[in-house]
């Protein structure tokens, strides 16, 4: 596809364009966190009374893992993301007594 003239195409062709190279588990979290996509290809939130976040670039999201789009929109340490993907089936979801 020609990004360039995606860049000039409606937000809703976009979005369905750029949805369908990602996969079903980060449209999952592009859903949750209310994110669309703007004319840069930069993944975005848009409140009502708050100014508009870009939180990644398409690109970004297409190599990045579902947790690593994650840890990026809570801006936390990309030396983390490698260290949690790499290590996740060490990890064991805590047990409330």
């Amino acid at each position: 596809m020609n990004y360039q003239l995606l860049k000039s195409a409606a937000q809703e062709v976009r979005d369905e364009y750029l949805r369908g190279e990602l996969g079903e588990e980060k449209c999952e979290i592009l859903d949750k966190y209310q994110l669309k996509s703007n004319a840069n290809l930069y993944w975005e939130r848009r409140h009502e009374h708050h100014p508009v976040q870009q939180y990644f670039s398409h690109k970004f999201a297409k190599k990045a893992s579902p947790l690593g789009m994650i840890f990026h929109i809570y801006k936390l340490c990309y030396a983390k993301v490698k260290y949690f993907d790499k290590n996740w089936n060490e990890f064991a979801p805590c047990s409330v007594m």
